[in-house]
Order: C-alpha cells, then sequence, then structure tokens
C-alpha cells in the first residue's frame, strides 16, 4: 500500500515538474518571439497588418503617401554618401543634402525605429533644404544599409548620435547644429541633450518620443501584443542584456532630459496610440531646459507633421530662429 502510494505521489510529482517545464518553455518561447519581433534587424519591405494599424491610426495609408510622395521628390536631389563608425566598431551610413546656399544651419534627423531616414524624414528634409539647412539623414544601427543585428531601442543610438555630431564639426567647424528625432529617435536626441555635446549643438525637437525603452516595450507588450509583463518583459530584458548586449534600463529619456544642456521642443498628438502622450507630457515636465510644447488634436504617432504640416512648420522656424542664431 505504502509502495502503491509512493508511487503514486511520484507520477503526480512528474507531472507537475512537466507541466511547469513546459509553462516555462512556452513562456521563454513566447518571449524570445517578441524579442526577435521587436529588436532584430526589420525586413526591407515591411507590409501594414492589423496591429500596425493599431498602433499608427486610422492615417496610415495616407501617411504612407505622403511619405512615398516626398521621398520619389528627394531622392531625385544630389546627395553625398556619408558614413560613420560607432564605439562599438559598426559602420553606419547616412545621406548629406546640401542646401546650395552658404549656410551653417544644419539639421541633423533621427529617425524612428523599425524605420528608415528617408522613411521617417523626406517630407521634413524638403523643408529644411528650402530653408537654408544642410541636412544629415541617418539611419540607426540595424537599420537600411548601417551595421549592426539588432536595434537597441535608443539605448545606443542616443551615443551613436555624438559619432555623427563629431563627423558634422570636423567638416563644419562653424556649423550650428539642431538635432530633431521622431520616435526612438527622439528618444535617442533626448538621451543625447545630457551628453557631453559641443558647443554647434544649439537645440533639439523631439517628435513623440517615448520616456525609455523599457517602458514603451511594457507599454507596447500590453497593448499591441496583449502578453503579460511577468515574467515575460523580464525574460525579454535577459535576452537583449545576453543575446543583443544592450542593457534596456542603462539609458532613459526621461532622466536624460532632467539634465539636458541645450534647449528642446517636445512635439506630440494627443491621440498616439504608439507613443502615450502622457509620455510626452512626462519628458517636458522633466526637461531642465529651456523648453516648448507643441501638441496636436487627432494626430496619431509620427503623424505631427504629416496632419499638421503649415503649423509644424512654423513652429520649426520659430524654434530654429530663437536658438540657431
Amino acid at each position: 500500500m505504502i509502495n502503491a502510494l509512493s508511487m503514486s505521489a511520484a507520477g503526480i510529482a512528474g507531472t507537475v515538474i512537466g507541466v511547469v517545464a513546459g509553462i516555462v518553455l512556452l513562456l521563454f518561447l513566447i518571449s524570445f518571439l517578441v524579442f526577435r519581433r521587436l529588436f532584430s534587424r526589420p525586413k526591407a519591405v515591411f507590409k501594414p497588418n492589423a496591429i500596425t494599424y493599431k498602433m499608427m491610426g486610422k492615417d496610415l495609408d495616407k501617411l504612407n503617401e505622403f511619405i512615398a510622395e516626398n521621398m520619389a521628390v528627394l531622392k531625385q536631389k544630389a546627395c553625398d554618401n556619408i558614413s560613420v563608425t560607432s564605439t562599438d566598431g559598426l559602420k553606419l551610413n547616412g545621406y548629406l543634402y546640401e542646401c546650395g546656399t552658404p549656410t551653417n544651419k544644419v539639421v541633423l534627423l533621427s529617425h524612428g525605429f523599425n524605420s528608415s531616414c528617408y522613411n521617417t524624414y523626406s517630407a521634413q528634409a524638403l523643408f529644411y533644404l528650402e530653408n537654408g539647412f544642410d541636412v544629415y539623414m541617418i539611419n540607426h544601427r540595424a537599420h537600411e544599409k548601417s551595421e549592426g543585428a539588432y536595434s537597441t531601442f535608443s539605448i545606443k543610438e542616443g551615443t551613436d548620435l555624438l559619432k555623427w555630431i563629431e563627423f558634422i564639426v570636423s567638416r563644419r567647424p562653424d556649423a550650428k547644429i539642431m538635432l530633431h528625432g521622431n520616435s526612438m529617435g527622439a528618444a535617442a536626441v533626448m538621451e543625447a541633450s545630457c551628453l557631453d555635446l559641443p558647443e554647434n549643438v544649439k537645440c533639439i525637437i523631439s517628435d513623440c518620443g517615448f520616456t525609455s525603452g523599457y517602458d514603451e516595450l511594457a507599454y507596447q507588450m500590453k497593448y499591441a501584443f496583449h502578453v503579460p509583463l511577468f515574467p515575460i518583459l523580464n525574460i525579454i530584458c535577459m535576452l537583449c542584456k545576453t543575446v543583443a548586449k544592450f542593457d534596456l534600463k542603462s539609458v532613459s529619456a526621461l532622466e536624460s532630459v532632467k539634465q539636458a544642456r541645450v534647449p528642446i521642443m517636445f512635439v506630440h498628438g494627443k491621440t498616439d496610440a504608439t507613443v502615450p502622450f502622457t509620455m510626452g507630457e512626462q519628458n517636458y515636465n522633466a526637461c531642465c531646459s529651456e523648453k516648448r510644447l507643441v501638441q496636436y488634436e487627432n494626430t496619431g504617432h509620427g503623424a505631427s507633421y504629416y496632419k499638421n504640416t503649415i503649423a509644424f512648420q512654423k513652429e520649426i522656424i520659430d524654434f530654429s530662429n530663437t536658438y540657431l542664431k
């Protein structure tokens, strides 16, 4: 009888262990798939899906048409291929468009996650060129022709910007530089705001930037992927450290702007479903330098320039005229 009970208990224990092991394996698999989906180099051709429309809003198709039209015009203009090497040895690529008239005004455009410099900034680049700026359009690590297997969700991208700034200053010691970032690129310029920037950097525009990569990942997991934060977020953070070699908690745009060294204009759509407007408010409230907050009603993620073109252009001109003297 005792032996039978022992065998039964052992069987139950074995079943429980098997179930637990299966659950752990499933959670790890889900975490790995989310990690790969978020941080791996994006596909060359990306087709919008239901999640994309949910995050970007109903204007996504029109926004893509707007981008394509401006990209076609911009790519007809002459440009120089440029590159820098990151501190960890990656060759990062970009493009220099010159406005054609003598100028010391320079804008460095920092694109969004899973995008590219042309996809994020073709329309704005044309506007800057028309208004006397030389335009440096860069591609972040693991995007377009820039090397790297993984994006780091702004953690290393902010430091990469220093290499681009050094490159600009080496070519143009008299340059008056404005950084303009969108989404992840906005987080990167905010994170650069507290670094040891040369005096050439005069101001920053942060368009729909998140408070930190960790905060944004937690938000997207809940809103877009509907997966539990624990333990999946913990596993993803571990994979970021062990596989992609960065710590998702090591850098925060929110903490960086508390030590910002240059003026920042924060721009955010109030119906942003990818990076909630509350994150933009938090960044603005935390910023210790001169600052402005520009908010647009009925505007989703990355759509402020498209939806409010004339108003946004006026804000850019006023802001740049104030600080690029």
